[in-house]
């Protein structure tokens, strides 16, 4: 290893341990990662990421309760637009809610209590899973409520293929717009 290359590594492992230090996990595995490409052993490296992965784990059990802010403020918004959805206000409206409007509300909520210090992967599994399964919950009982709506006889399967389809289908579509929005804007805030 060169001088110049060493000096680059060094300085890399020097940003790791003090991205660290400071809690920011990604910053810190990013940099070692350009340390390996310098030309540092990955076991030089192995006890920083191992001491990154305990504080990810503690942070995981300390932030357990994230989630499920998430998924109550979305079963009520979803238990709200379930039972008092007026027939006026057209496909739009209902979207603008169940897409937007109730997932940014939770995501916003889990994004702020996991908060900016966790990783983003953990601020968006955390979101996405705790509104996805609130909107999977509520689009599978819509079209069970629903079912007399669709032909049932020759078409069974395909109406069974329709209710595992869509709900799974929405409930990614809402699990990745509040997962989104818990780390866009927890990052903005952290960072101001």
């Amino acid at each position: 290893m060169s001088e110049e290359t060493e000096d680059i590594a060094q300085t890399e492992i020097a940003n790791a341990k003090a991205a660290y230090a400071e809690g920011r996990f990604d910053d810190a595995k990013h940099h070692l990662t350009l340390a390996e490409s310098a030309g540092v052993s990955k076991s030089k490296t192995a006890e920083i990421r191992s001491a990154i992965l305990k504080k990810e784990n503690s942070e995981d059990v300390q932030t357990a309760g994230s989630g499920k802010i998430g998924f109550w403020i979305a079963f009520v918004g979803y238990l709200i637009l379930f039972f008092n959805t007026p027939r006026g206000w057209g496909i739009p409206l209902w979207i603008a809610l169940a897409f937007l409007l109730i997932p940014v509300l939770a995501g916003f909520q889990v994004g702020k209590r996991v908060g900016y210090d966790a990783g983003t992967k953990m601020r968006f599994r955390r979101a996405f899973r705790s509104v996805g399964f609130a909107m999977w919950g509520y689009t599978f009982l819509s079209l069970i409520l629903q079912r007399t709506k669709f032909p049932v006889g020759g078409e069974a399967p395909q109406v069974l293929l329709l209710w595992i389809v869509i709900p799974v289908l929405y409930a990614a579509i809402a699990g990745c717009v509040a997962g989104t929005v818990s780390v866009r804007l927890t990052h903005r805030r952290g960072r101001a």
